[in-house]
Parts: structure tokens; sequence; C-alpha cells
């Protein structure tokens, strides 16, 4: 992280560390978070969520070109730098970002947020940076709409969702968003990775072009007569509920990881090598026999014999 330098990103500025704890220190970031500013909202209309979204996009190209993908891109890992309204976003939180080679960017470890994460990792294929366009896509539509293109009551049946692939822009709120909207939606939620539309095409999508022709708004933190200006524009009433998942609680809106690589068991194979010598050296100094099955371990297919 010391290396990245970007306006939208998080500056990490020192690290320290000792026998037990590895500490960070990060910029401060006293705006709140996204989710935060569009649970108070319902949902952003076009020029709003235009603004935020060409920031996003400009820090997650950044990423790229500099060989990074994030991997769990959400509302919740964006946050405002201060609570003023000149206040800029900044992604947060890469504890499960990735570096790939340019030549060949294959990833495997099944990671992301249930709402978010693109149909390839959940089919447990090799899969490469156009995952963070996926996530994008989910964005903007949570942005536009209030609510997640992919539901369910369950982690499963949200997945169940996100494999199909199928997400509603025509009826309620969407008939009132812009064709180029829509557009730009419809080209990040390829399910076929390949397909997406690139992050630098993205930036230069004719939506932006529209809704940014005026210069950028000023946000976040607008006074209560201008939150009711803005949302009298190309946006629904305020009395949308904005959808279940968004409950901090739920299931659906944790990170998780789960390693599907060779790698992965092989990092799992040596931390249990670990584990067993730590435990067999501390009954050799104690004097206690050692029993056959506490040598090879044979779920594991470790012998230690050697090491002892």
């Amino acid at each position: 992280m010391r290396i990245l330098d970007h306006p939208n990103i998080i500056k990490l500025l020192e690290i320290y560390e000792d026998d037990k704890h590895l500490s960070l220190v990060l910029e401060y970031c006293s705006g709140g978070e996204l989710l935060d500013y569009l649970l108070a909202h319902h949902h952003l209309c076009e020029p709003e969520a235009a603004h935020f979204m060409h920031d996003i996009l400009t820090s997650i190209q950044y990423l790229h070109k500099n060989h990074i993908s994030h991997r769990d891109l959400k509302l919740q890992n964006f946050m405002f730098e201060k609570k003023e309204h000149d206040s800029v976003l900044k992604l947060i939180d890469f504890g499960l970002s990735a570096q790939f080679s340019p030549e060949n960017c294959r990833l495997t470890t099944i990671v992301g947020s249930p709402l978010y994460i693109a149909p390839e990792i959940l089919a447990k294929k090799p899969y490469d940076f156009a995952c963070d366009l996926w996530s994008l896509g989910v964005i903007l539509y949570l942005l536009l709409s209030g609510q997640p293109p992919f539901k369910g009551n369950s982690n499963h049946e949200i997945f169940q969702e996100i494999c199909e692939g199928k997400v509603n822009l025509k009826t309620g709120i969407w008939e009132e968003i812009s064709r180029e909207a829509k557009n730009l939606i419809e080209g990040l939620l390829k399910l076929d990775p390949k397909e997406r539309i690139p992050i630098d095409k993205a930036l230069n999508h004719e939506w932006f072009e529209i809704m940014l022709a005026g210069g950028k708004i000023e946000s976040p933190l607008r006074n209560e007569e201008e939150n009711q200006q803005m949302m009298a524009y190309n946006c629904i009433p305020q009395t949308t509920t904005v959808f279940k998942e968004f409950d901090r609680n739920a299931e659906s809106n944790h990170s998780f990881s789960i390693d599907n690589s060779s790698e992965g068991m092989e990092n799992k194979r040596d931390s249990e090598k670990k584990k067993m010598k730590a435990s067999l050296f501390k009954k050799k100094a104690g004097n206690d026999s050692l029993k056959e099955d506490e040598i090879f371990d044979e779920k594991n297919s470790i012998n230690l014999a050697h090491m002892i």
C-alpha cells in the first residue's frame, strides 16, 4: 500500500510491528462510509451518482495499472475524507487485494462480499481483475436504485441470482433512469468477464460526459434544502426503502475468503506442520514419550520424525 499514491485511495502512513502485533497507521477519514450516505438519501440522482462513480473508477483504474486487484469493492469500503462539501471518496480495506502479473493474471482464491462478488469467482474458476468491474456495476446499480441487483433470503439464493446474471433495468425506478446509465451498468455486469467494458472505456462512457457536463457537484454533505432539490431531479420519492440486505449484521454484508489454490493448500500444510512440530518439541522437552500417531499425521500426510 505504501507505493500507492492516488487522491481517491487511502494512504498508508506508517507500520509498527512487535512480537505480537502489526499496526498500520492510515490516513484519517472522518466523513463516514458511502453506504451510510446512500442509506440517508435512499438513492442518488444521476449527476451525483456519476460524480461518485467517476472518482471510484479512477481509483480502480490506478490500481489495475499497478497490477493490483482489490477484490472486495463495496459501498462500505469507500469513505469520505471529511464532513465538508468538498470531501472526496477514499477507497479503503486492502485485506483481500492481490497483486498480479501483467503477463498472466490468474487468481484463484474465493474472496469477496456476497452482494458484490463476481460470478467467475463463485464458479471457482481462475479469474483476473475483471472481477472488480463486476463489483463496480453492482455499486452503480445500488447508487441509482437503492437496491442490490441480485437479491435473496440467504447467501445461497443471492449467489444463484448472480450466476444467472439477470438484472432488472426496466421496471420501477429504472423507468426514470437514463438509457446511458443502464448501458454502463449492462457493460459492467456481463457474465463473461472478457465481455465487460474495460475500465478506460467506462471512464469515457457517454453517461459521464452528459452528467458531468456542468462540472462536478458539491458533495457529500449538502444542507437539507439542497438535498430536496437534488432528490427532485430524476429521482424516485424519498419514501423508497433501501433493501434489507444493508443490515450491517446481515451475513451478506461480510467479506469472506476461501483459498481455492494449490498454493493455499501448501500454506495450510505448512501451518499444520509448524503446529505439530511445536507440540512435539514441547513434549520432548518435558521428557514425555511420543506416540507413533503423533509423529505421523495420517490426515495431512505429514511425517515429523526427521524433526525430532
